[in-house]
């Protein structure tokens, strides 16, 4: 490896080293992102060597070598920025699958450039010349040569655009993440875009992933390890946080847990809290807080001044019946600034409560757990 290479990217050789060893050790958690990521990280290192052959070759009047070179350099870059798309949206639908086709014909304008032979042809992205006294190569633009820097920065405005629409919600902070990310790469672009540096991109899609990675190990601690939703000491956290915005509270305990526990053993419990879960998710608002209070018990934080909490109530139960479970609800709604928190939970706990009562009152048979004392 040649030394001004390593000069040139210490920065990204370092950023490179560490997130493999944090990514060795969380090989097994989020597995779809830490895969993500871990393709990110490999594009990224090879678009710096390409970076540093590039140089060489231009340097040494290989036109064969400096062309391959940059060709996948332009193929590359934009699928960095499209696995910010996978990262913001944490699967590969249909969706997903239409905006990687560009990537496509990205790969197709610029492979133009390698046939050498055909002069129409190899110009149309870009194409180098040979100085008349054998020096260093000249990079020429082509009239498409922009094209993988455009198509980056719509994956980029994509990507800002998904953020703008969930920042009002539960999701903000994971919008704001990528809109962060977004911002650092914009600059990026442009500045290669017009020439002012070269390998800044690498070195920023680098760093960006770091804060997003980070973010994520924070997320993780925010959140039920079963079922993926806000933990109870998150709901404190967040609970003081939005105090003045708390509008109403929705208290869901699931019925039956602990006869599943006795008769099918933990294993199917787990699953029917996870099944609960994805319920209750499924049936509120974007932009509600969901929290996994403790054992099969759940919270709602509501701060919208007007939800119909009677027809979300309903709207929860159908979706748990679906897959065979039950829940007992019980909610408040905000009466005024007279009114604490902790008297706003009370009051959907003692709701919930009853709720449960008419529950085993209509289900005789059920196996109820030990009154409340």
């Amino acid at each position: 490896m040649e030394p001004a290479f390593v000069i040139q990217n210490f920065a990204l050789i370092c950023i490179i080293a560490v997130m493999s060893i944090l990514l060795a050790q969380n090989i097994r958690s989020r597995k779809f992102m830490t895969i993500i990521l871990y393709v990110v990280y490999a594009l990224v290192a090879i678009l710096a060597v390409l970076l540093m052959v590039e140089q060489y070759t231009k340097r040494d009047g290989n036109l064969i070598g400096a062309t391959w070179a940059t060709f996948l350099g332009f193929a590359i870059r934009p699928v960095c920025l499209y696995s910010f798309i996978l990262l913001s949206r944490k699967k590969f639908g249909l969706t997903e699958r239409i905006l990687a086709i560009p990537l496509v014909l990205n790969v197709l304008v610029y492979a133009s450039s390698v046939f050498l032979s055909v002069e129409w042809l190899s110009h149309l992205a870009f194409y180098y010349t040979v100085p008349s006294d054998g020096g260093e190569l000249v990079y020429v633009r082509g009239v498409l040569n922009f094209f993988a820097h455009i198509l980056g920065l719509i994956y980029l405005a994509y990507l800002v655009v998904l953020s703008m629409r969930s920042l009002g919600g539960k999701h903000r902070h994971d919008s704001i993440s990528i809109l962060i990310c977004a911002v650092f790469i914009v600059a990026a672009v442009v500045i290669e875009m017009f020439g002012l540096a070269m390998g800044v991109l690498n070195l920023a899609i680098a760093i960006s992933i770091v804060f997003y990675y980070l973010f994520l190990l924070k997320e993780d601690n925010r959140r039920d390890a079963l079922t993926g939703l806000f933990d109870r000491k998150t709901f404190y956290t967040d609970l003081d946080r939005f105090s003045r915005e708390v509008r109403g509270i929705m208290e869901i305990d699931m019925n039956g847990l602990k006869f599943i526990n006795d008769n099918q053993g933990h294993i199917a419990g787990d699953l029917a809290l996870k099944c609960i879960s994805a319920a209750i998710e499924k049936a509120c608002p974007s932009d509600m807080y969901i929290y996994r209070f403790g054992g099969d018990e759940f919270i709602i934080l509501i701060t919208k001044q007007k939800v119909d909490l009677p027809s979300m109530d309903a709207h929860i139960k159908a979706e748990v019946e679906q897959h065979g479970y039950s829940v007992s609800i019980g909610y408040a709604s905000y009466l005024g600034k007279d009114e604490s928190v902790e008297e706003l939970i009370q009051r959907a706990d003692a709701a919930m409560y009853e709720d449960k009562a008419a529950f085993y009152k209509n289900n005789p048979k059920a196996n109820r757990r030990s009154e409340r004392r």
